[in-house]
């Protein structure tokens, strides 16, 4: 049998790691550990790595991976080249693979969410509306690991109520009618469930024949979306791991006390420092370096950071050469200490990109020996690795940057300008324009290096344009906002421009996923007189919605009409616009916004729709139907507009017209809650009751935290004369919410019917405290007041209940809230045989 040919890689990874000395301790507790039996207390499954940049904390993770191969386990390495859990995740069965530990659900599923975010990326009849929804929500939900999102679970934890209600169930329509496929948009819009789960399922499947370990290295870096997915995994939140698992985490700072704290029993953390003198002398003697006088220098020079002994040892010096100036830097003298000129320059030049590969060192090198000199550098101590390619260990790179600027300044901006023209010219390669070149993450992912060198090459002379890129990013990839920060910062440090690392600090600084942090950033770029008129406008748009999904309506209406000043023809804008005023229920605005994006595009059916809803909420119904059929027949795979037309219907009454379409909504999209519900909430008004229990039973399965399908579920068995099961539900719906008025008034109602009725008198005034906390934010104002009416009449306090609805009535309620209030009575009387026929009389007079 032939010998195994190892490959370049691996011969790489030998000379990397051969010869490593110090850490002998950190290195035979890790490998004993490993012999250890499982169930052994003194076992460990969680090592930390800490300490200051270049003490040689991805040197000990490379040598634990060293031992945990030569014992069979399989390794994955993961560090800063990754941006979020589903590349960490590729990585780690990327590594597996390598060693023969094939994953077999995970690569399919990578597969299909390649393709599928490709075809949202090149289809045309996507808004940029549900495009924007579709970045926030992966952003918050899927790669902040918010949870599982079948319906509106942790999703409805991470967006607005709004959102909830309205754009979340726009997004998800989309992509069931583009996808018809209820796992495609969960992986769309879940990847890190749908991958954790399946990588969990894989590596249990391996792991009857090998043992696992994860290493996750630059963990200043990398914690900040891979910490909770860590805590998740560890958990068991996406299933069990096996029991031969290890991980080690290796970061400048220890772990946070008390967020790691249950994991202390089975933790082992090694902080570390410098090398000592003898552990600097081994290694130095090992590479063959035994001058005294060399010897002397380089534990001067290194400060016995084992990154630049190794380094400075690479190059065997022999001798101090007595005209330098022992005090040089470091790499100034591993510089000296390389004969060759060539060598010398390529180490410098290599430093340049912040990822490396062939066809990159070529472009910064520009050298006809480009393949020579960068298979040697790959073989340099401080070069590693990574999954896209090589990097420099930060500490050397930052040093052979201040070499290259002291050198030379326009050497500096030419090599950076080459690097600028090279990312460019990989763009044209993808030969995307517009809003597809906006939408694509490799067209991003060059941009992104693009301008970092444009910006070392020009300082702030570029800041206009690379601004630019971080409000497009903003609009079209919020998981790069802060990757593109950081950027702007780190360009700032390299060129010593004070104005531009500062205000990449201030970026970061006010950069996250949430819709605040996304405010504070945009508020400092709005009217940036740098940015162009159109990144103005989007800048402003951008900053609407996220004052719109927050809440903050007068403050999204100002920035939209901004925005529509300077873009006064783009259609997206206004019918954002109109969304706000909807909101603010100033519907004629909102009318006349939505017509005016219609007649920019006749086809634009989020406008459709949104106008049609709005006849609705203004008890225009045959024009809210007119607009719903319009786009039901413009594009009949979504079901967001049938539930839509089936909502209207079911407040004309035509409630068999309204059953029809909430089932072919569901038929559509199996998990849309609210045509369920509906559907339920009708058959309970017809009596039936059983067809509303097996409906509201699905919305619950779908999602148990859900308090209204739990809340009409009572609702039913109270209408049966069920009153403990009633009161069951309603309890359950109040642990949910506590403060819950609506369900308190309902168990209220069912202690009644139990003959509780101290108790219910407790619960219906702490339900009318409820309301009115709930009315003090401007919170569907005339329906709790009309609610606080009910409650007030289930006390027996007849005169309130009465006073309650004229001063309701007054404030102009709209014809929803009074046919709302109307059937609340009629139930009352059911439950309790309440006198509520002059209160009805009075709501039903007003709808004449």
């Amino acid at each position: 049998m032939a010998d195994h040919v190892p490959t370049l890689q691996e011969l790489i990874r030998r000379r990397q790691t051969g010869g490593f000395v110090g850490r002998r301790e950190q290195l035979d507790q890790f490998e004993a550990n490993l012999f250890l039996p499982m169930t052994d207390p003194r076992r460990q499954f969680l090592y930390s790595l800490h300490g200051a940049a270049g003490v040689g904390k991805t040197f000990l993770m490379r040598q634990f991976s060293r031992i945990a191969r030569e014992n069979k386990m399989l390794t994955a390495y993961v560090n800063e080249s990754v941006y979020d859990v589903p590349t960490a995740i590729e990585t780690v069965v990327s590594d597996l693979a390598s060693q023969g530990g094939r994953c077999r659900e995970f690569p399919s599923l990578l597969s299909d969410y390649r393709q599928r975010r490709h075809e949202l990326e090149t289809d045309p009849t996507m808004s940029q509306e549900i495009s924007s929804i579709l970045a926030r929500t992966v952003l918050r939900v899927g790669l902040r690991v918010a949870g599982d999102i079948p319906v509106l679970g942790a999703v409805a934890k991470e967006v607005s109520g709004d959102a909830v209600a309205g754009q979340f169930e726009k997004l998800r329509d989309f992509l069931v009618g583009k996808f018809r496929n209820y796992e495609d948009v969960r992986l769309i819009l879940s990847p890190v469930e749908v991958f954790t789960t399946a990588l969990v399922r894989d590596l249990t499947a391996i792991a009857s024949s090998r043992s696992f370990a994860l290493f996750v290295d630059t963990y200043e870096q990398t914690g900040a979306f891979l910490e909770r997915w860590l805590l998740d995994l560890l958990a068991g939140r996406y299933g069990q791991l096996p029991g031969n698992s290890l991980i080690t985490i290796a970061g400048q700072g220890a772990l946070d006390a008390n967020r790691w704290s249950d994991y202390l029993p089975i933790r082992t953390d090694y902080p570390l420092e410098p090398f000592t003198n003898s552990e600097v002398c081994q290694l130095l003697n090992d590479r063959g370096v035994t001058n005294a006088e060399v010897v002397e220098v380089i534990l001067e020079l290194s400060g016995r950071l084992p990154v630049w002994v190794a380094a400075l040892a690479s190059a065997q010096p022999e001798a101090v050469d007595a005209i330098d100036d022992p005090s040089g830097s470091a790499v100034e003298r591993f510089l000296k200490w390389e004969s060759d000129q060539n060598r010398r320059t390529a180490a410098v030049h290599g430093a340049l990109p912040r990822r490396l590969d062939r066809d990159v060192f070529a472009a910064v090198a520009g050298s006809q020996s480009a393949d020579e000199h960068f298979a040697w550098l790959r073989k340099l101590p401080f070069v590693m690795e990574q999954a896209d390619g090589y990097r420099y260990h930060e500490v050397v790179r930052t040093a052979m940057l201040r070499v290259l600027r002291r050198h030379s300044v326009v050497e500096w901006q030419n090599r950076h300008q080459s690097l600028t023209a090279h990312y460019r010219a990989a763009k044209d390669s993808l030969a995307l324009s517009g809003r597809a070149a906006l939408k694509s993450r490799d067209w991003q992912q060059f941009t992104l290096e693009e301008s970092y060198h444009f910006l070392c090459a020009q300082a702030t002379a570029a800041l206009p344009e690379v601004l630019g890129g971080l409000v497009d990013v903003i609009a079209w990839h919020p998981t790069l906002i802060g990757p593109w920060t950081q950027m702007i910062e780190q360009a700032g440090k390299e060129t010593n421009s004070a104005a531009v690392a500062e205000l990449g600090k201030a970026l970061r600084d006010s950069s996250s996923a949430n819709n605040k942090d996304i405010i504070a950033l945009l508020t400092k770029l709005v009217d940036d007189p740098m940015l162009d008129i159109r990144r103005r406008a989007t800048a402003r748009h951008e900053r609407s919605i996220a004052y719109r999904e927050t809440g903050r309506l007068k403050e999204a209406l100002d920035d939209a009409n901004v925005a529509i000043e300077i873009c006064p023809d783009d259609g997206s804008i206004i019918a954002c616009r109109g969304r706000i005023y909807e909101l603010m229920k100033q519907y004629e605005h909102a009318l006349s916004d939505f017509d005016r994006a219609i007649d920019l595009d006749p086809k634009y059916t989020w406008a459709i729709i949104s106008r049609g809803n709005t006849y609705r909420l203004m008890g225009r119904h045959q024009e809210a139907l007119a607009d719903l059929d319009r786009a039901i027949n413009l594009d009949a795979r979504h079901a967001c507009p049938i539930a839509d037309r089936g909502h209207t219907y079911l407040l004309m009454g035509r409630y068999e017209e309204a059953i029809s379409d909430f089932s072919r909504a569901v038929e559509l999209d199996p998990s849309h809650a609210s045509a369920i519900v509906n559907r339920a909430q009708i058959f309970r008004l017809l009596g039936r009751h059983e067809e509303a229990l097996c409906d509201l039973d699905r919305a619950i399965t779908l999602d148990a935290k859900h308090v209204c399908p739990i809340v009409i579920r009572g609702e039913v068995y109270l209408s049966m004369g069920r009153n403990e099961d009633a009161l069951a539900e309603f309890d359950r719906a109040v642990d949910i919410e506590p403060r819950y008025g609506w369900a308190l008034y309902l168990s209220a109602l069912a202690m009644l019917a139990l003959g509780g009725a101290d108790a219910a008198y407790v619960r219906l005034r702490l339900a009318i405290d409820c309301e009115r906390e709930k009315i003090d934010t401007g919170s569907l104002v005339n329906l709790r007041a009309f609610n606080i009416s009910v409650y007030q009449l289930a006390l027996g306090n007849r005169e309130e209940a009465f006073e309650q609805v004229r001063n309701t009535l007054a404030c102009g309620a709209e014809p929803a809230d009074i046919r709302a209030v109307l059937q609340d009575f009629r139930q009352l009387h059911a439950v309790t045989g309440c006198d509520v026929d002059e209160l009805t009389t009075l709501l039903t007079s007003n709808l004449d």
